[in-house]
C-alpha cells in the first residue's frame, strides 16, 4: 500500500494540500508551506543493461547492450512501464545524451489511450544544461504543451556525454524536480491525478541518440 503523504494533524487522515479541512474529523488545517517531498519504498525497477524496453508507446530503434538501451529519435519517444495508475510516486530516470539536440525525461502521472499521451514531464538538454517541466499532451489533434517552468540553465545538469539522473517527485499536488541529486523547482499544480512512470526521449534537431540506462519508481512520503 502506498503511504498516506499529506495526513491531518488531528486523526491522521488523508488530506490534500491546502484543503481547508480535514473531511474524516473536520479539524480545520493550517498550511506553514508545502512540506518537502521524500523518496520512499520501491515499487518498481528497470535496469535496461539487463532489462529490454517493453513498454513503448512510439515505434524507433533500440539497441540494447552492456551499457543500456540506445534509443535513436527524430520525434518523441515515450516508455510506460508501472502498469497500474498512483498518484504519489518518486521516479527518477538514469541516461547520457550523446547529441547536441538530445533530451531526455522522466514521466509521471501519465496515460496512454492509443495515439494520445499524457503526463507530466521534466527533462534535461545536456547540450545547454538545461532543464524543464512541462504537463504534455501529445499525439491528437489538440496536442498541447504546457510549461510550468520553462527551459532554465542549470549547472546541476551535466554536460554531453555524462550521465544525467533526472528525478519527478509527485505527492497531491505538490511537484518537485531533482537533478542529479539537487533539487531544482518545486510548485503546486493539480492539472493530473493519477497516472504511470516512464520516460521520454526527444529532439529538438533532426535526429538524436539517448542512452537510457534504469528507471526507479519509489513511493512517495512526506518529509518537513
Amino acid at each position: 500500500m502506498i503511504p498516506r503523504v499529506l495526513e491531518c494533524s488531528h486523526c491522521g487522515g488523508p488530506v490534500g494540500y491546502r484543503a481547508p479541512f480535514c473531511p474524516y474529523c473536520r479539524s480545520a488545517l493550517t498550511w506553514t508551506g508545502p512540506p518537502s517531498v521524500e523518496r520512499g519504498g520501491p515499487i518498481l525497477s528497470r535496469d535496461y543493461r539487463h532489462h529490454e524496453i517493453t513498454g513503448a508507446l512510439v515505434t524507433t530503434t533500440i539497441d540494447h547492450g552492456a551499457d543500456g538501451a540506445l534509443v535513436s529519435v527524430t520525434g518523441p519517444f515515450r516508455v510506460i512501464e508501472l502498469d497500474h495508475p498512483a498518484r504519489d510516486t518518486v521516479t527518477s530516470v538514469e541516461g547520457v545524451v550523446l547529441d547536441r539536440g538530445g533530451a531526455l525525461g522522466v514521466v509521471v502521472r501519465a496515460f496512454a489511450d492509443g495515439a494520445l499521451f499524457t503526463g507530466y514531464v521534466a527533462s534535461v538538454i545536456p547540450a545547454f544544461r538545461a532543464f524543464r517541466l512541462s504537463r504534455n499532451v501529445e499525439g491528437a489533434e489538440v496536442s498541447t504543451m504546457r510549461a510550468l517552468s520553462d527551459w532554465e540553465a542549470c549547472e546541476a545538469v551535466r554536460p554531453l556525454g555524462e550521465v544525467n539522473v533526472i528525478e519527478l517527485r509527485a505527492a497531491d499536488s505538490l511537484l518537485e524536480v531533482h537533478v542529479n541529486g539537487q533539487r531544482m523547482l518545486s510548485l503546486v499544480d493539480s492539472g493530473l491525478a493519477f497516472g504511470a512512470s516512464g520516460f521520454r526521449v526527444f529532439s529538438l534537431e533532426q535526429r538524436a541518440r539517448v542512452l537510457v540506462r534504469r528507471l526507479d519508481v519509489h513511493e512517495a512520503v512526506a518529509g518537513k
